[in-house]
């Protein structure tokens, strides 16, 4: 089993789900290098009833 690295956070059960919606508004055709795919994907998730952007 692997260790809590953040002695606040309280450890989370293994099936904890996180029911969220997630919308793409713009796809580019960069290669996405250094970063993964944050890099060509915008859009937003909504969790909670809080929207977060990226």
């Amino acid at each position: 089993m692997s260790k809590i690295t953040n002695p606040f956070r309280k450890e989370e059960e293994p099936t904890l789900e996180y029911e969220m919606d997630v919308f793409i508004d713009e796809m580019d055709e960069a290669s996405g290098v250094g970063g993964g795919v944050a890099n060509f994907l915008t859009g937003y998730a909504v969790y909670k009833n809080e929207k977060f952007t990226f």
